[in-house]
């Protein structure tokens, strides 16, 4: 296959990672893959490192246009409008009409220099072997084409499952957060139900102790008033006692001179 840095290659899982670094390890050929998304923004994960055989055997090189790498200084030189990135939908329609264009002295050399890693067209003429290896680049681009289509419905795929799992997490928030409020209603309720409970007895404590102090005031009143008939008592006891002596003296006399 051939492979250099900056290249991009897909596993066949469907998996696309970029070339990071092509190194030699004890005489062998060793490629440093980092993870990429079909938009070309880096995945998460650490780096591969595959030797040159295995990425011959198991991996598949997919042909994008060159990456030109510029130094800051050079930016700084002069100031250009920032380009949006297309979109994978974007990008495909854009190959697909590529693919389809007039073939054309002009259109193989630009299609086949976009499809190469800075390769260009070594002969100026048009002949069959530049036409078959022109429909291998429109091969190609037709299967990237295709690969970006796949990519664009599982990522389709994956946000409808996304949003499903949304919509049901949002309906079991919803049930909880019902269910908590219940929860909290009911534990008002009773708490409602203990203060009156509580207050209903407080008060008919206040009433027993009432009872209480007024039992014992009529206590200590009887018992005034008990102090008194006694006395009363006692006095009159006198009274009678003395009126019987008298009594007994005015009938000792009066039986004398009858």
């Amino acid at each position: 296959m051939g492979i250099s840095k900056l290249d991009t290659v897909k596993d066949k899982d469907g998996k696309r990672f970029r070339v990071a670094e092509v190194q030699t390890v004890d005489g062998q050929i060793v490629a440093v893959l980092k993870g990429i998304h079909p938009d070309g923004s880096p995945r998460r994960g650490g780096a591969r490192n595959v030797r040159a055989d295995v990425l011959e055997r198991d991996y598949t090189r997919i042909d994008l246009p060159p990456v030109t790498i510029r130094k800051i200084d050079d930016l700084s030189e002069e100031e250009k409008p920032v380009v949006k990135e297309p979109t994978p939908s974007e990008k495909a329609a854009q190959i697909e009409k590529e693919a389809v264009r007039e073939l054309s002295k002009k259109d193989i050399e630009k299609a086949v220099e976009a499809a190469t890693f800075g390769g260009k067209v070594e002969t100026p003429e048009t002949n069959a072997k530049d036409i078959d290896q022109y429909k291998k680049r429109v091969t190609n681009l037709m299967q990237m084409t295709y690969d970006l289509r796949k990519d664009i419905e599982i990522l389709k795929a994956e946000l409808k499952d996304r949003v499903r799992e949304n919509i049901d997490l949002k309906k079991t928030i919803s049930k909880m957060q019902q269910q908590h409020e219940a929860e909290v209603s009911d534990l008002q309720d009773r708490i409602m139900e203990a203060e009156a409970e509580a207050n209903a007895a407080k008060k008919r404590k206040e009433e027993i102790l009432k009872e209480r102090t007024e039992y014992a005031d009529a206590l200590d009143n009887d018992s005034v008033a008990f102090d008194e008939i006694l006395s009363l008592a006692e006095t009159i006891q006198l009274v009678s006692t003395a009126s019987s002596k008298l009594a007994k003296h005015i009938i000792a006399k009066t039986e004398g001179r009858i």
